[in-house]
């Protein structure tokens, strides 16, 4: 039964009607006296009473509690939310002469974001080389697209220019949001820990800051055997993770998966699919740059699905089974972005099917 709250004004009126019976011949209502002004002090403590009430009764349950609930749920299962972890990669460094780099060196992007070089590096004459970095602060603000432009800001003697490299700065991620953490203590809750059951897998993998979510296949390559499929955040249109996550993943499954057991932790296989459209209305910038937003969310959040062998079983729907990528889904994103009012899908021309071990990815779009 849900707790109903009365309002300040109901508490007032029946403390009045509390003196009233307790007194008889007394008119509570009646101006000037000292009971009105007890009953709105009394009614007043009530209400916080109440309200007290309504915010344990909220947090009795993982799907309604707020963020300090949900802590307090976190501690019952030992699943603190996940922290925010630094953006990582590489950067290419392209000199006319004898350049230096100081191990610390710090390198800076246009807004400012900061990045640290860990190690030293020389060139003694013109020419490139690659350098590892790491972002200062913690958080997907650390992520850098291909090709971005750095600048250097201390550590650094010569002239170079830097340039982010083809694999970019990836695995920046911010701490934990609440819906998240939410859904993954639904997810332990409705879950118990097995020996090694696929949910347990699941679980295990989604602990790992930057892993947005986790598929099971069963029996891979052989009875006996698993193959875990992790994703990364997908907004630019693409959810296949990095090695660097996958390798983290591989470390923390490792640590908890029963003796003896050889789970297979692999990204899968990016399958990108090149999209045409004919005929947008209006065929201005500003609405193919929503189309690309709808269609990039699309590919890399809301249909990010491996596809793999396995038979799909009701309960589980971290599975790994077979994947068809709908041209609904790609047409119904379309029509989704802001401004458009018509358009004509030419390609795909047919549902692409997903082979096992790959994930549609967003290809190439062009506007005809």
């Amino acid at each position: 039964m849900s707790l109903v709250i009365p309002s300040l004004g109901e508490l007032v009126e029946r403390t009045r009607r509390a003196f009233a019976a307790a007194l008889p011949g007394l008119d509570a209502w009646l101006w000037p006296n000292n009971i009105g002004p007890t009953a709105k002090v009394i009614g007043e403590g009530l209400a916080q009473l109440y309200g007290r009430m309504a915010i344990v009764e909220r947090r009795r349950f993982i799907w309604s509690a707020d963020w300090d609930g949900l802590i307090e749920h976190g501690r019952d299962y030992a699943l603190p939310p996940k922290s925010a972890a630094v953006a990582n990669g590489t950067v290419t460094l392209v000199a006319p002469g004898a350049v230096t780099v100081a191990a610390g060196a710090i390198l800076t992007r246009s807004d400012g974001q900061t990045y640290v070089v860990p190690t030293a590096a020389a060139l003694t004459a013109a020419g490139s080389l690659s350098l590892p970095v790491t972002a200062v602060t913690a958080g997907a603000a650390g992520n850098c697209l291909s090709g971005q432009a750095l600048s250097a800001t201390s550590g650094v003697t010569g002239t170079a220019t830097f340039t982010v490299a083809v694999d970019a700065i990836v695995d920046g991620v911010d701490a934990e949001g609440r819906e998240s953490y939410r859904a993954r203590l639904l997810f332990r809750k409705q879950n118990p820990p097995g020996a090694g059951t696929p949910a347990d897998f699941v679980r295990w993998a989604m602990s790992v800051p930057g892993v947005v979510a986790a598929y099971v296949e069963r029996c891979w390559p052989a009875p006996g055997g698993l193959r875990v499929f992790v994703l990364a955040d997908g907004s630019t249109g693409s959810a296949v993770p990095s090695p660097a996550l996958v390798g983290v993943a591989t470390q923390v499954i490792a640590l908890q998966a029963p003796a003896g057991s050889v789970p297979m932790l692999v990204a899968p296989t990016a399958l990108p699919i090149d999209v045409t459209i004919s005929g947008l209305l209006p065929a201005t910038r500003p609405v193919q740059e929503a189309v690309l937003a709808e269609l990039r969310d699309l590919f890399g959040v809301r249909r990010a699905r491996p596809s793999g062998g396995d038979t799909a079983v009701a309960g589980m729907p971290f599975l790994a089974t077979p994947v068809t990528f709908s041209r609904s889904w790609i047409s119904q994103a379309i029509s989704a972005a802001s401004g458009e009012d018509r358009h004509t899908l030419i390609a795909p021309a047919v549902d692409p099917i997903v082979p096992a071990g790959s994930i549609a990815t967003l290809g190439n779009v062009t506007f005809l």
